[in-house]
């Protein structure tokens, strides 16, 4: 084996491990901070509803939401 194919062999496996360290990196980076801007929507979401029991004969419940929410595509479901 000649020293300019060791090099070649040496340098392609040092690129190839950068890029799987630098891929990684930013896979996790960028899952971890869409999974933080999707939790922090729900929770700004959660706090702008509010569930209260009704005390009428069909025992409803009353459901008031912000404005601030109010006019974006919400599903609530109410789970007892």
């Amino acid at each position: 084996m000649t020293i300019r194919l060791r090099i070649t062999l040496w340098y392609m496996c040092l690129i190839t491990l950068i890029l799987i360290i630098l891929s990684t990196a930013l896979y996790s980076f960028i899952s971890y901070k869409t999974n933080q801007d999707i939790e922090s929507t729900i929770n700004k979401t959660a706090m702008g509803i509010h569930i209260a029991p009704s005390l009428d004969f069909w025992n409803n419940l009353q459901i008031s939401i912000s404005p601030s929410i109010a006019n974006n595509q919400v599903i609530i479901q109410v789970v007892d």
